[in-house]
């Protein structure tokens, strides 16, 4: 279990430089090969570095992450989940939901 752990920080960590060099407007938004964990550390990594960015993160199954300290993630999810035939919900900060892939990509 640990050796899995660990791998999977290592793969957010990598992610996260990839996704900290794509920042514009102080929102990332995309499709990274990662599972649900791993969007989350990936996001909560990016917040810790630059906490007025708004973390939009999906990958190929679906799976949708959104985290924001200045942003509702509730509101955002819904705009996704509505434009992509998903389903999301969460908390202010934080939420996620699943949605159809392929709509997932080209809203991303």
């Amino acid at each position: 279990m640990k050796e899995i752990a660990k791998k999977r920080e290592q793969s957010s960590k990598e992610v996260v430089e990839e996704l900290l060099k794509s920042i514009k407007g102080g929102k990332v938004s995309k499709i990274v090969d990662l599972d649900r964990k791993e969007m989350i550390l990936a996001g909560s990594e990016i917040l810790k570095i630059k906490p007025e960015t708004i973390v939009v993160l999906g990958n190929s199954q679906g799976d949708l992450v959104v985290m924001s300290k200045k942003e509702d993630c509730v509101k955002l999810i819904k705009e996704i989940c509505q434009k992509t035939g998903g389903t999301g919900g969460g908390r202010p900060e934080f939420a996620q939901g699943k949605a159809d892939p392929n709509k997932l990509k080209e809203v991303l």
